[in-house]
């Protein structure tokens, strides 16, 4: 009996050593993997945040509803109808997608060396590149007729179609906001539309390019540093900045941009030309807006409207003749009644 017990914990004993030494071995492997692969580690990418209407289609024509944390694969279409979404990229990128925006995400290489593109098919986008890029390293953003590339900083962009008839009043040299009213949807330029890519610079340098019809580069480098903005218009017979190089007014973006410009200001006290205390200002006089119908004294309906939107009268008349008061223009930069005004 003595002997079976004796026998029994010669065994066990045995067991630990064996297990001990594979746990080291084990150990040992994956050290040395890392301290051999270390810079062959994969790429991260994930949906940091995000709240209201999202999607992500896959490469196998997949889609899924994002959540946060979920992660994302290379070619990845992000879309972002309304509300919030923000991507994180290793563990210094950041993009941040506006209301109707849509991209594609493709990332290779490992993180030191890495490769980030982004195709903007259609709204606006805000980039943060919180570290310099190493120099084998590449952040570029791309739309149908431009092209930019980063080491490290933060900018906006954003592309939109617009119909012949309003393209003179597409884009003014300090327009940041006109964009969302006058979008046609996404796609290039046709005979009916006109395609426009802006980029504004909020920390650091860009540099901007031209993407011809036929998708050769232009050859026509732009440098765009802090609180300056380029405009590119492409119709059918060319692809050209439109006039020169321009400052930008904070004050004129939307509140949705405002609100990320808040968020990064918050969590890396980036310039950006502004401080804390002003974006939350701005953010307070951003809207949205209330728009009240009234007829005499009764509410005949109303709609809530970006700044610098406009504003769409109501399908149905209060009475068979007559018209809106929009004497104060048909945008709105706080709550707003317009009254009824009845025909005689």
């Amino acid at each position: 009996m003595d002997t079976a017990n004796t026998e029994k914990k010669g065994i066990n004993k045995n067991l630990i050593i064996i297990i001990a030494a594979v746990a080291v071995a084990i150990i040992a492997l994956v050290v040395g993997c890392i301290f051999i692969f270390g810079d062959k580690t994969y790429r991260v990418l994930k949906i940091y945040q995000v709240e209201g209407q999202a999607s992500v289609v896959h490469n196998d024509g997949s889609e899924v509803t994002p959540y946060e944390n979920m992660l994302l694969q290379s070619g990845d279409q992000i879309s972002l109808v309304e509300g919030t979404l923000i991507i994180k990229a290793d563990e210094d990128k950041y993009i941040y997608l506006e209301n109707n925006t849509t991209i594609i995400l493709e990332a290779d290489g490992s993180a030191a060396n890495s490769r980030t593109s982004i195709q903007l098919l259609q709204g606006a986008v805000i980039n943060q590149i919180d570290e310099p890029l190493s120099s084998k390293s590449v952040y570029e953003l791309n739309t149908q007729n431009a092209t930019m590339s980063v080491r490290g900083t933060i900018f906006r962009a954003e592309v939109f179609t617009v119909a012949p008839d309003e393209d003179d009043a597409a884009v003014s040299d300090n327009a940041v906001s006109d964009a969302g009213s006058l979008a046609g949807g996404a796609g290039g330029s046709t005979e009916s539309n006109v395609l426009y890519t802006t980029a504004q610079t909020l920390e650091g340098l860009v540099e901007t390019d031209l993407i011809n019809d036929d998708g050769s580069r232009g050859n026509q480098l732009m440098q765009v540093s802090q609180g300056k903005m380029v405009t590119i218009r492409q119709d059918a017979q060319a692809t050209e900045y439109q006039g020169d190089m321009a400052d930008f007014d904070i004050a004129d973006f939307k509140s949705q941009t405002l609100k990320y410009l808040g968020i990064i200001k918050n969590n890396s006290n980036k310039d950006l030309g502004v401080t804390q205390e002003e974006l939350e200002e701005l953010q307070e006089n951003a809207g949205p807006f209330t728009v009240t119908f009234m007829n005499d004294k009764d509410v005949f309906g109303t709609v809530v409207v970006e700044k610098n939107e406009p504003v769409e009268e109501p399908l149905l008349m209060p009475t068979a003749s007559g018209n809106w008061d929009f004497t104060f223009g048909n945008t709105v930069s706080e709550n707003t009644v317009i009254n009824w005004q009845p025909g005689k």
